[in-house]
This record gives C-alpha cells, sequence and structure tokens, in this order.
C-alpha cells in the first residue's frame, strides 16, 4: 500500500487520495492536502511525463556511445514509449550535467562500436551477478594498474574463475572483530549520482543496479561492477585465520590514478556497522588476485547522503592486530601487508 507523503506545499500530513490521472508511464496518484486545500502529484523526476526509467537511461547510453537517434531507438524498445528526439536530447543535457567522462565522449564514441563499450559476463554464484567492464577506461588505465587491467580481462574471456568448490564462505557475512581506523566521511560525487539514479529504481532490488548503470557510464573513476574476488582456502586460513575458501563480488571497481578504491552502496550508510570488515576482506582478496599493494587501495561505502572511506593497508594492520590482542604478533601482522603482493606497484 502507498503511504501518504508530507504536502510539498504546507508539510502537513494530513492528506488522503483523490484519484489518479494519466500520464506517458501510466497512472500516478493525486493527493488531496485537508490543510492547505490543495492537490499534488508525486513523480521522481517533477515536470517529466515518461517515466524515470526512460529519462536516465538516457545519459546512460549517450555517454556509452550511442548517438541520440539510436537513443531514441533504444527507450523505444526496452519502455515501449516514443519520445522525440528533441525530449531525448533534453533528458542528456539536463542530466548528464554529471558526467564525468564529457570530455572523453567523442572518443569513446570514436574507439569503440555502439553497444560494445561495456563488457560483460555473467557469474552464477549461488545467484546471478553480472559483472560490467568499461572497456575505454580499462584501456585507460595507468602503467601501474597493469596487473589490474590483466585481471579483468582474463575474467572477461573466461581465462581465470573462482573454483566455487572450495570458495564456501561469503564476504559480506564474513566478521572480522576490528575497529576500523581513520574513517573518513564526505558527500561525494557517487552521492550526488546515487541520488539522481535511484529515482530510476521501482524496487529495492533495482536499487544496485540503476546506481551501477548511472556510474559506470558517467563517471570517469568506476572502471567496473560486480567484480568477482576470492581468497582460497590457504589464503583464508593464512591472513583471517578462518576455515575454507571466500568468494565476494565488488559493487563498484573504481581507480583514482595510481589508487584502487573498492566501493559498496549501503543505503542508510551511516548506520552500517560491519561494512568495513566486508571491504577489507574483498581488498585483500584484490590484492591476492591481481598483485597491486594495500598501500595502494582505499575501501569506501556509501549513499545518497554520505561516503565513509578507509585505507586498507591500516585496516588490516588493525585486523592482524585484532586477531592477536596480547600485541605479540603485531609486527609480524605488519609483515604480511608485504606478502600480500606478489608485485607491489609503486
Amino acid at each position: 500500500m502507498q503511504s501518504a507523503p508530507p504536502c510539498p506545499h504546507c508539510s502537513s500530513r494530513e492528506v488522503i487520495k483523490r484519484g489518479q490521472r494519466e500520464v506517458r508511464s501510466g497512472k500516478r496518484q493525486i493527493w488531496f492536502c485537508s490543510a492547505c486545500r490543495r492537490r499534488f502529484s508525486q513523480a521522481p523526476i517533477p515536470g517529466a511525463t515518461y517515466h524515470a526509467k526512460a529519462v536516465l537511461y538516457a545519459p546512460v547510453a549517450y555517454y556509452q556511445g550511442f548517438s541520440l537517434r539510436a537513443v531514441v531507438s533504444r527507450i523505444a524498445a526496452r519502455y515501449k514509449v516514443h519520445p522525440t528526439l528533441s525530449s531525448v536530447s533534453r533528458w542528456v543535457k539536463r542530466f548528464g550535467k554529471l558526467a564525468a567522462v564529457k570530455g572523453e565522449r567523442t572518443a569513446i564514441a570514436r574507439q569503440y562500436p555502439a553497444g560494445q563499450v561495456i563488457g560483460r559476463r555473467l557469474f552464477r554464484h549461488r545467484q546471478n551477478y553480472l559483472m560490467q567492464v568499461h572497456r575505454y577506461k580499462l584501456d585507460a588505465l595507468p602503467d601501474a594498474m597493469t596487473p589490474l587491467r590483466a585481471y579483468l580481462e582474463a575474467l572477461l574471456a573466461g581465462t581465470v574463475e573462482p573454483g566455487q568448490d572450495d570458495l564456501q564462505l561469503r564476504g559480506s557475512a564474513t566478521r572480522l572483530d576490528y575497529r576500523v581506523p581513520a574513517l573518513r566521511s564526505e558527500r561525494t560525487y557517487a552521492c550526488t549520482a546515487a541520488e539522481l539514479a535511484l529515482k530510476a529504481a521501482e524496487r529495492n532490488t533495482e536499487r544496485h543496479a540503476s546506481i551501477q548503470a548511472f556510474l559506470l557510464a558517467l563517471d570517469r573513476a568506476t572502471v567496473a561492477v560486480e567484480v568477482p574476488v576470492w581468497l582460497t582456502p590457504a589464503e583464508t586460513r593464512g591472513i583471517l585465520g578462518l576455515e575454507g575458501g571466500l568468494l565476494g563480488h565488488m559493487d563498484f571497481l573504481q581507480v583514482y590514478g595510481n589508487t584502487v578504491c573498492v566501493l559498496d552502496y549501503k543505503p542508510d550508510a551511516a548506520a552500517q556497522k560491519h561494512v568495513h570488515e566486508q571491504l577489507l576482506i574483498y581488498a585483500i582478496a584484490l590484492s591476492r588476485r591481481t598483485g597491486i599493494h594495500l598501500r595502494h587501495m582505499r575501501c569506501s561505502w556509501f549513499d545518497e547522503k554520505d561516503n565513509f572511506s578507509f585505507g586498507a593497508l591500516a585496516a588490516y594492520v588493525a585486523m592482524r592486530r585484532a586477531l592477536s590482542p596480547a600485541g605479540k604478533d603485531n609486527q609480524e601482522g605488519t609483515n604480511l601487508t608485504g606478502t600480500l603482493s606478489r608485485a607491489p606497484c609503486g
């Protein structure tokens, strides 16, 4: 049942339903405020008569290299609506203001045929995960990120894949019980993009996919989404002191210069209590799979309001100390950070 929203004119909660009206996206509920005697309707995007999914798909497709006419055709095929070329152009201009890749859009369209900018591979790991990689951003990674580029290319090609029989632990459900050091909170580009992208999500299950599509197309740093990482049983035992191999999927993989960021979307990010444990595991697993040292990694989680981040290496040292409360293994834990990378960069 749809709950009554507060009146946008007077903020009163004395609101009741007062019929519906037809719009291009279907029927829209009309509300009546008993306090100020005014009627109003709620739309995810004020002023848009088309469905938010169709409207927000326009900048995503355009910055993936499709022409405006091709975007019109794709919207018609996907959403069964027929916006004009001028409407789609306005959507791209209005909602593409966030695009950090504006300067690269021409090069993206020139370098890759439309529809081939995003590389995809479906992994069936207990549930389906669609890994997507932005090929242009992948090719543009600095030399220090060559191991990361090779890893993502191998995943796309199917030449490397986790052996699921040995990977019984889930990264998102594993608890390490350490205190995250030097947590930094701010509102970032990802928060702003999420606030807009969420308008296209009708159900909670669509939130991740909506934000992933938006950041992958419009953000300069987001190289890939739903990237699988894993630790073998021997690695899990030696690093985390747990039995059984471990598998996880990173929501977002970003690169800022020579720094890799493992990023996760979490609704109500400020209330999360264990996500830092999950993200550290993903960073450790990515380090093992690529050889990139933890000193070149950050971990972050965000929603549309906040972004919290911390350095992976400092968190690893804190985790090792938590595993050895008496402190006798502190020096060993510090040294172990060096063994996490077969070929540390930088």
